[in-house]
């Protein structure tokens, strides 16, 4: 219930609008050889985090956007990262997280295994994060 009064409540679309550099820079890494794949993992909910992403012009399957209630529980919980592993049938050692919290981004994908995760610091930040991926 408080994942869907959240969902009426929030409107992301007054406060997000289209990012060209930004959807550029995630297709590019998208489509890069060395990666399997990109999901989205938030704490709000799943619904508010597709909206926003809808807003932003990426465009992402439905089964790639976790959150709380898709996964059963909010980061920094150590199942998070562990869960969206499992629902995309990788080897956690597969995974990167890219976040922008250490505490709920960083420190548990890497207690759960994941190869490695970057903290950034706003849009431009996550952007330099993905070229340098993929460079």
């Amino acid at each position: 219930q408080w994942s869907e009064l959240r969902s009426r409540a929030w409107e992301p679309e007054k406060w997000f609008a289209y990012d060209e550099g930004l959807c550029a820079a995630l297709e590019k890494f998208r489509t890069s050889p060395q990666f399997l794949g990109i999901c989205f993992a938030t704490n709000s909910p799943v619904d508010v985090g597709r909206r926003i992403l809808n807003a932003l012009g990426v465009a992402v399957a439905s089964n790639r956007v976790f959150g709380p209630e898709n996964i059963g529980c909010s980061k920094p919980d150590p199942r998070f990262f562990p869960s969206i592993a499992d629902s995309l049938q990788v080897d956690f050692s597969q995974c990167i997280s890219i976040g922008d919290r250490k505490m709920s981004d960083g420190d548990p994908a890497i207690a759960a295994g994941f190869r490695c995760a970057f903290i950034v610091e706003g849009r431009d930040d996550f952007i330099a994060a993905l070229r340098d991926l993929i460079t």
